[in-house]
């Protein structure tokens, strides 16, 4: 004969199981999905090829963010294409001190950096594979160019690409060697 399960036992024993799951997912991902976290637009004139979702923003070599959406956008006037990048950045691995205050993604905050030379770059995370990563640069000589398209979001400032400048190097030449 066999005997009745108790059902305070299974439940208690399910419920174990969730917590020690949870407990388990907290750990292994080092609380991130409780970090705060702001979220920017950049907006690209230049190929993003090679740039993916979950490619890491870094700045001076350390990972701050990552990519979470890329779109493409085309302007009728004045003709463009632009690319818009989606992009978080976390709290945590940002350390930023600006007036005392630590950094928190808000818009404020953003304008002030933004005016004292922030400007994201597209830099290649492999030559050989072809994979960018965007890099966060302080470089106040810089022009900054925003395009005012999304009120959803702060946008940040993008300059092109030291690739991009090498390319477009690369053409001047072959239009000079016609001649």
């Amino acid at each position: 004969m066999s005997k009745q399960a108790n059902p305070t036992i299974i439940g208690i024993f399910v419920l174990g199981a969730v917590c020690i799951a949870l407990l388990g997912i907290t750990v292994f991902t080092s609380g991130k999905w409780f970090s705060e976290k702001s979220e920017f637009v950049i907006y690209f004139n230049e190929s993003v090829n090679g740039l993916s979702i979950g490619a890491l923003v870094k700045m001076q070599g350390v990972p701050i963010g990552k990519v979470t959406d890329i779109h493409v956008q085309l302007e009728p006037e004045p003709r463009r294409i632009l690319t818009p990048v989606f992009i978080e950045i976390d709290h945590e691995k940002c350390k930023l001190l600006l007036q005392f205050k630590e950094f928190n993604g808000d818009k404020t905050m953003m304008e002030q950096l933004i005016k004292n030379g922030l400007r994201m770059q597209l830099q290649y995370t492999s030559i050989v594979t072809g994979q960018l990563y965007i890099e966060t640069l302080l470089k106040p000589d810089s022009p900054m160019t925003l395009t005012h398209l999304n009120k959803d979001y702060v946008e940040l400032p993008a300059i092109t690409s030291s690739s991009q400048e090498v390319k477009k190097c690369n053409g001047c030449d072959e239009r000079n060697s016609e001649y």
